[in-house]
């Protein structure tokens, strides 16, 4: 209706209905963010509707990638032509302003997970690196901003590694609010098998907070020379590379005099700049 309405020249869509009906009437954009329901269908049992999806990007006339990784993964399930594709990053909030949790569990050393825990996030396998740790275990706890409460099968888990459950604590709260548990942090964990883009590197680098990543999806990409990077999959070796991060305050001064650099690389004026020449591009043809 409102297409018809106001006969735009082009129209950008970021998400993925049952329905185009609108391909003749004006140019398409679509952002595509991963691709993170193709490579994870069947060890996740993922239901998505995937010929709805491919209908749009098929019937794009230009396509955003949030990454290169995204890019790589776009071509190879979909065939899409590469020349019609921009790889436009996103960025991040670089106001560092914070509101102080008044909790007595943050006065303590703690490691800190970010959203979401299922599926390919890989939580279990951050716990598990954690329980095999003396060290860790005794100089640091854990907590958990967002993601909702930890459910009866994390705290399962958690019992079962014969970790105390009065050691991890799930918070909730503002993105000011999780400013500040970047601010406090000991260092950031991130062990998702995936992402597409990674915006909580640059939260994490925002608040001058040491990172330990995932070298999956995109995360090096956006994260670069600044971060210590482990294969999600390697339980021994994320315990090493929090341990080499944690213990040594050569090697976080090291991570935080990269961190400005690192992020000059993202910003929203970047992002607008090159989505408005993507238009332009369109118009022209």
């Amino acid at each position: 209706m409102f297409i018809r309405l106001y006969k735009p020249d082009i129209v950008h869509l970021t998400y993925y209905s049952k329905k185009i009906n609108f391909k003749k009437q004006c140019k398409i954009v679509i952002t595509v963010y991963d691709l993170i329901h193709e490579i994870f269908e069947e060890k996740f049992n993922f239901r998505y509707p995937k010929k709805f999806k491919k209908n749009y990007i098929l019937s794009s006339d230009w396509i955003i990638c949030i990454s290169e990784n995204t890019k790589k993964d776009l071509i190879k399930f979909y065939n899409v032509d590469k020349k019609k594709i921009s790889v436009i990053p996103l960025a991040y909030n670089k106001s560092k302003d914070f509101i102080k949790i008044d909790d007595i569990f943050l006065e303590f050393p703690y490691l800190l997970y970010v959203g979401a825990r299922d599926n390919y996030k890989n939580f279990k396998n951050f716990i598990i690196a954690y329980s095999t740790s003396s060290k860790l275990r005794k100089d640091f706890r854990i907590v958990c901003f967002g993601g909702g409460s930890l459910n009866d099968s994390e705290k399962k888990l958690i019992q079962n590694l014969d970790i105390d459950i009065s050691n991890v604590k799930h918070i909730s709260g503002s993105d000011q609010q999780l400013n500040y548990v970047y601010m406090k942090a000991k260092a950031y964990v991130c062990p998702s098998l995936y992402e597409g883009f990674g915006l909580t590197i640059l939260e994490s680098m925002n608040m001058n907070c040491p990172i330990i990543s995932s070298n999956a999806g995109s995360l090096c990409e956006v994260g670069g020379k600044a971060v210590e990077y482990f294969d999600p999959n390697n339980v021994d070796e994320i315990k090493k590379k929090i341990e080499k991060i944690v213990y040594s305050n050569k090697n976080i001064e090291s991570q935080r005099k990269k961190f400005k650099l690192n992020l000059k690389r993202f910003s929203w004026e970047l992002t607008a700049k090159k989505t408005i020449n993507v238009y332009e591009k369109l118009q022209s043809q």
